[in-house]
């Protein structure tokens, strides 16, 4: 069984580790579950199941960050808003310690 994550959804994830970046000390780790760890993701009918540890105490301004950069806008491929509703994408990811638990990056 093939656990990697497929090329098509490896620039949302990347994207939403940009997200995270500003708050990274508080995440113990990110990992992926469900069919894409089962490698049995599905396109066009499969959703991206993410679980983040996380470690320390939050301020009321760091939640409202986590809030805006998750849940209040949308995440492109580039990790912000696009502005001219484009989906494009850098390539970057965070390799390494930190994201141990995504295969792939």
């Amino acid at each position: 069984m093939d656990a990697s994550i497929p090329p098509s959804i490896q620039p949302l994830i990347d994207a939403y580790l940009r997200a995270l970046e500003p708050l990274r000390g508080h995440f113990y780790g990110i990992y992926i579950y469900g069919s894409i760890a089962l490698g049995a993701f599905e396109e066009a009918v499969s959703d991206i199941d993410v679980i983040a540890l996380t470690q320390g105490a939050w301020s009321p301004q760091e939640l409202k960050q986590l809030i805006r950069r998750l849940v209040l806008r949308p995440l492109s491929h580039s990790g912000a808003a696009p502005q001219d509703g484009s989906k494009k994408h850098n390539g970057c990811s965070w390799p390494g310690e930190w994201t141990r638990g995504i295969t792939g990056v």
